[in-house]
């Protein structure tokens, strides 16, 4: 999640939803402490909102927490049939894009939007089992 301000400026951002020039930050993700700090208050106000949509429509869901790189976060889906854990993936999506735009945010969905930094964990886990 980033100020749509600061979105507003980047073409790149703009265009092809990650960074193509500019400088590595001066801070990378090397001493994990975002992914042990607590949600900011602005960004946890709006996961509540899409925590409250997602329910709505039956989309549960177990947990969120930030992940390493800064300002990302996770959520921890219910297992699920793969299709409909990607048509999930899909619309949830689509709901952080629209619930943080009408806050001032934009959400990087690009699997690595920052140079350097980890991207997005965007993916479905799945499992093959027998049964007999």
């Amino acid at each position: 999640m980033i100020p749509k301000s600061a979105y507003n400026k980047r073409q790149d951002l703009i265009f092809t939803g990650r960074t193509l020039v500019g400088r590595v930050g001066a801070k990378n993700q090397q001493f994990s402490d975002h992914y042990f700090a607590k949600i900011p208050s602005e960004i946890e106000a709006v996961l509540r909102e899409v925590e409250h949509e997602f329910l709505e429509l039956g989309m549960p869901f177990k947990t969120r927490h930030n992940e390493v790189a800064n300002n990302q976060f996770e959520y921890a889906c219910y297992y699920t049939d793969a299709g409909k854990a990607i048509d999930q993936n899909l619309f949830a999506m689509e709901l952080l894009k629209e619930l943080f735009e009408k806050k001032g945010y934009m959400a990087l969905l690009h699997e690595k939007p920052f140079m350097e930094i980890n991207g997005s964990g965007k993916h479905a886990n799945w499992s093959i089992s027998y049964v007999d």
